[in-house]
């Protein structure tokens, strides 16, 4: 049977329908479906990836699982309450940081789906969010930072301010201020749009038929702040004791006092602002110029004092007072810090402050699709004019000198991976816009199902080639991993690690996953300085090109990086598990418990990395167990052999030997290994016979 063109076309028409049908009906289940779906394509792309932001994310990692909280540069301290739960994963709390990451992210889903739910179709909703949550956004799961939790409370929050109404009670105002008090526990930049959304509250309440409305708005915008910064004030101190009740932390209240008394840079400042604030503009055209028109044009109305009651007016109003206080905001820190650094510099786009709010744009697109189409063209052309404007910019100059990152500001350097790519996303985003003063909907429809989609994807995709150059270690991983696993327990506290390369150490001490190690940086191809090393620190861990130091007690080289012990005692504590640079090998002992290791059989033997002495002298502090208490235990250093008699009791013996031979063993005979299962003392089956506490060997070679 061979069916006609038109008979085909029929079919896919009526199975089409049939589906989208479906959908509309089971809009809950495809779309949980759909986010499942894709919260496993994110753990999949993260799975192996070694850590990529450095210092925040050994500062996150630390103050959630290895140092108290009142220590902390940021006061991000619900994160920490959350993620110190990754602690228990050992080793494995960075993928086990993933994976909360990728939960929290997913769940902010359901909250832009109710917001869209408002002024648009559900399968427009369900495409909004499904857009949003494909986007280049969700490399922030890969991650050990509070982003992804933080997308999620500020949906949250947004879903909660969105609700209330120019009639809303002041409880209702307080339960939205105490979101934003949870928010602002999680990531301290919340603050920095509060003005915004006091500005809302006006627009808002400004719609009320009697003429107090100024009083109501104060009033609630006054409650509003004060509850909010008492509740993070008082869930700060809970978190972190005196040091959390704070509004910006050590670090960004540092940032502030600094701004605040350069009064002799202001100008410096407004001059460097406003050129980081000019890559803002440039990247928001390119990536949401249809939407953003749409917002420009909303302020026709602004004036009109029962426009808040439209959902979509609202919202693009909320929309834009948070872009433009956060935008402003992000372009004086931007100025700030510029030239701080080595990457810091104005044409530096720090998109990743303000990215957790783009949905609000796909939102503001989708509100176009119900817009009656009337001939307000002039309108139009008037909101459309400054971001074609700004699009046609972007183009021709590719956006020179403003330098996306992938970090930054993963949906512009995604697009941006390619120039050609850039130029075809572009071109497309400013046909969108053209259509859209001429058509509303057609113009939100070519932005809705043409151009986010592409933008989403294509950014996704290059921005996790981006982020998959991270499976390789370099050598401070390496580094970091080996010092970390070589030197268990106590030992990485005593370490210090010393390179040239600044985000390099950073990366070496994530891994060396210790509080108390800390890292010196020496110029390229100098020497290891160890007047610069603490005073309590007995490990040096070299990394690069550099002269090691003239005198060390232990060394052992690898590739690109080299471990030196510094100082310290050659005593062996037997509440460790290992001695690394004092024993190579150990047979025969137990595992290691709060007071010593017992014997675990016949006989124990230590290796030590080094010959013993000619002539020295043994140190032992033991105990005997069971039948083996006051029987001749016999200990052989090479050729030589000698005998000794421990008590029930813990005591020191001193053993003097000769080693002619350069041994490095010494080997200790247990007469009667007996298990206190055999005594009937318990069910543990362990052969024991001495109870080991500490061992030092003296030379008194003359």
């Amino acid at each position: 049977m061979i069916w006609t063109r038109e008979e085909i076309a029929r079919v896919f028409s009526a199975t089409w329908a049939r589906l989208i049908a479906s959908y509309g009906k089971n809009t809950t289940v495809f779309l949980s479906i759909l986010l499942v779906a894709i919260g496993i394509a994110i753990n999949f792309r993260n799975q192996g990836l070694y850590v990529v932001v450095l210092a925040d994310e050994y500062t996150y990692s630390r103050f959630s699982r290895l140092s108290a909280p009142s220590g902390a540069p940021v006061p991000s301290y619900l994160f920490f309450f959350i993620y110190k739960y990754t602690g228990y994963c050992g080793d494995g709390f960075l993928a086990c940081a993933r994976y909360l990451n990728t939960i929290f992210f997913l769940l902010a889903a359901p909250f832009i789906f109710l917001i869209s739910s408002r002024i648009a179709s559900r399968i427009s909703s369900s495409l909004i969010t499904i857009l949003s949550v494909i986007g280049a956004t969700n490399t922030y799961t890969a991650y050990y930072m509070p982003e992804s939790l933080y997308f999620l409370m500020f949906w949250i929050f947004s879903w909660a301010i969105l609700a209330l109404e120019a009639s809303s009670e002041l409880l209702e105002f307080i339960f939205v201020s105490l979101i934003f008090s949870a928010m602002a526990l999680v990531k301290p930049h919340s603050l920095f749009f509060l003005p915004g959304i006091v500005l809302y509250f006006a627009y808002l309440i400004r719609q009320r038929p009697e003429q107090a409305w100024v009083a109501k708005w104060l009033r609630m915008s006054t409650a509003f702040v004060a509850v909010a910064i008492a509740a993070k004030l008082a869930l700060g101190f809970a978190f972190a004791g005196r040091a959390g009740a704070t509004l910006f932390g050590p670090t960004y209240g540092s940032y502030a006092r600094g701004a605040a008394l350069n009064l002799d840079h202001y100008a410096e400042l407004a001059k460097l602002a406003g050129i980081n604030l000019a890559g803002h503009l440039l990247a928001l055209s390119i990536l949401y110029g249809t939407p953003l028109a749409a917002v420009l044009l909303s302020l026709r109305k602004l004036r009109s004092r029962h426009e808040a009651e439209d959902a979509s007016a609202r919202i693009a109003f909320y929309t834009l007072a948070v872009f433009s206080t956060l935008v402003l905001v992000v372009a004086l820190f931007s100025a700030s810090v510029a030239n701080m650094g080595p990457y810091e510099t104005p044409f530096r786009l720090h998109m990743r402050y303000y990215n957790f709010a783009f949905p609000l744009f796909l939102i503001i697109a989708s509100s176009q699709l119900n817009k009656n189409e009337s001939n307000f063209i002039l309108y139009k052309t008037v909101a459309a004019t400054p971001v074609s404007t700004l699009i046609i910019y972007a183009i021709f100059t590719a956006m020179h000198p403003y330098t996306p990152a992938f970090v930054d500001s993963p949906e512009l350097r995604g697009i941006f991976y390619q120039r050609n790519i850039f130029f075809f996303i572009a071109t497309l985003g400013m046909f969108s816009v053209i259509t859209w003063v001429f058509s509303l909907k057609f113009g939100a429809r070519v932005f809705l199902l043409v151009f986010a989609p592409l933008s989403a994807v294509t950014g996704t995709y290059f921005s996790s080639i981006d982020l998959r150059t991270y499976l390789h270690p370099n050598v401070f991983d390496e580094a970091g991993i080996f010092a970390h696993q070589y030197l268990k327990d106590h030992d990485t506290s005593r370490l210090v690690i010393m390179s040239s390369d600044p985000s390099g150490l950073f990366r070496s001490l994530f891994y060396v996953d210790d509080p108390q190690a800390s890292i010196v940086l020496i110029p390229a191809g100098s020497p290891a300085d160890l007047s610069k090393v603490p005073d309590d620190k007995e490990w040096l861990l070299l990394i690069g090109d550099h002269a090691p130091p003239p005198n060390s007690r232990f060394k052992l080289d690898l590739n690109g990086f080299s471990l030196f012990r510094l100082a310290g005692s050659d005593r062996i504590d037997f509440t460790r598990r290992s001695w690394p640079g004092t024993l190579a090998r150990v047979r025969g002992l137990s595992v290691a418990e709060g007071w010593g290791t017992w014997s675990d059989g016949p006989a124990v033997t230590l290796e030590f990395v080094k010959p013993l002495p000619k002539k020295g002298v043994l140190h032992l502090t033991a105990s005997a167990f069971g039948p083996n208490v006051g029987q001749l235990i016999s200990v052989h250093i090479g050729s030589q052999s000698a005998t000794f008699v421990l008590s029930k009791s813990v005591q020191e013996i001193a053993i003097p030997f000769g080693n002619s031979g350069a041994s490095t063993s010494i080997s200790i005979s247990i007469p009667n290994p007996i298990s206190p299962k055999e005594l009937g003392l318990n069910e543990d089956r362990r052969k024991l016979g001495i109870g080991f506490r500490q061992l030092s060997v003296q030379d008194v070679t003359q």
